[in-house]
């Protein structure tokens, strides 16, 4: 079972997870520059999912995030409510635990 945390904002995520992440991913739908695939997740042992507010990032926040090494992902065109792309994107990324 994955561990979910919940944080008042970005910036105190961003800093309980320095150093522990193999690999960073952010939803997004609006600058992603990907869709989140299992396939590029293989290597990885921790994996940080980033889902933000239904409202979406802010400019800044896509900023922090970036700087932070994480990648911006899609789960496609449709805008979903957060707990419907957080139980998607789970599901996606545990997909890869199985192959």
């Amino acid at each position: 079972v994955p561990r979910c945390e919940i944080h008042q904002n970005l910036t105190l995520a961003l800093d309980k997870l320095k150093n522990q992440c193999d690999v960073r991913v952010a939803l997004d739908n609006y600058e992603s520059t990907t869709r989140l695939t299992s396939s590029f997740l293989k290597d990885a042992e921790k994996i940080c999912l980033a889902v933000g507010p239904e409202r979406g990032w802010s400019a800044n926040e896509r900023n922090q995030l970036r700087e932070n090494q994480f990648a911006l992902c899609d789960l496609g065109f449709r805008v979903l409510r957060v707990e419907t792309a957080v139980v998607a994107a789970i599901g996606i990324l545990g997909s890869n635990a199985n192959s």
